[in-house]
């Protein structure tokens, strides 16, 4: 097996090691609100809140919606299935084909509680449901953050494929490269598209830029922006062009090194006067 030289193997390791942040945060952008994870719990895209007896939270992300209830405001007969030290909450998955009382009574059921608790959550999912599920098929559409996730995997392993083998057909070589070029293209443009559309979208929602943190809707319902999700979709699109720099500047060194897998033109000997070339 070779081994690499300082430089070759200080890019390679810098390669690994974006692509190991990038995989890690575009992860984090889709998984946001499918689970009560403490990982992932305050990952989300907007939440509405209501504030009335009862303190109820509804998160919603690309895939999934949350709602959770602080616990030191139920009643001690409240009873719950699935609660924490701080707080009670439930999880599904992609709200977009579920229908509205299916997916109010999935709520009801999973979080198990009683009396006036029962009705205040109702009353709460009455309000936000209807909402939570137009934002989320017709708002934050899953499109560009999947599509990006899938390009930049596939775009990586082409470039890592060309950093580290010599293609022996030159014209194989360009044609990798070339696909490569247009996966990387488009998952980086997916990535601005996702981390930019949904910041414009939460600043029209909250109806301000990024100081304005929340907007009452009326009759007790509150829209809050999710700075966290936002944040690492910012990263993400960081961690993925820092990678492509990377690889861009590894494959040109390469291209220009003495080994370079891109064939040279060898000079036409000028003969001599009164000789016939053979």
């Amino acid at each position: 097996m070779r081994s690499c030289g300082a430089r070759s193997c200080l890019f390679l390791l810098l390669y690994v090691l974006t692509f190991i942040a990038a995989v890690i945060l575009g992860v984090f952008t889709l998984v946001g609100s499918v689970s009560t994870n403490t990982l992932i719990k305050n990952v989300y895209l907007a939440e509405l809140h209501t504030n009335n007896t009862y303190d109820i939270h509804f998160q919603v992300g690309y895939f999934g919606g949350c709602v959770s209830m602080l616990t030191s405001t139920l009643p001690s007969n409240a009873g719950n299935s699935s609660s924490s030290n701080n707080s009670m909450s439930y999880c599904v998955l992609n709200m977009r084909y579920k229908n509205d009382d299916d997916l109010k009574e999935e709520f009801w059921e999973k979080l198990n509680v009683t009396g006036s608790t029962r009705t205040e959550l109702q009353d709460s999912l009455n309000q936000t449901v209807p909402i939570t599920k137009h934002l989320q098929a017709d708002v934050f559409t899953w499109d560009p953050p999947v599509l990006s996730y899938v390009f930049f995997i596939i775009s990586s392993v082409i470039l890592l494929f060309a950093m580290t083998h010599s293609a022996r057909n030159p014209r194989f070589g360009l044609i990798l490269l070339l696909v490569a070029v247009i996966f990387s293209s488009f998952a980086l443009a997916l990535a601005l598209v996702a981390t930019v559309g949904s910041l414009q979208a939460v600043n029209a929602l909250v109806d301000g830029g990024t100081s304005t943190y929340a907007k009452d809707l009326g009759d007790g319902l509150f829209i809050e922006r999710g700075n966290t999700q936002q944040v690492i979709q910012d990263l993400f699109v960081f961690f993925i062009t820092l990678f492509y720099f990377i690889a861009g500047v590894k494959l040109v060194i390469k291209s220009l090194g003495p080994k370079s897998q891109y064939p040279r033109i060898p000079k036409q000997a000028m003969p001599e006067a009164g000789k016939v070339p053979t």
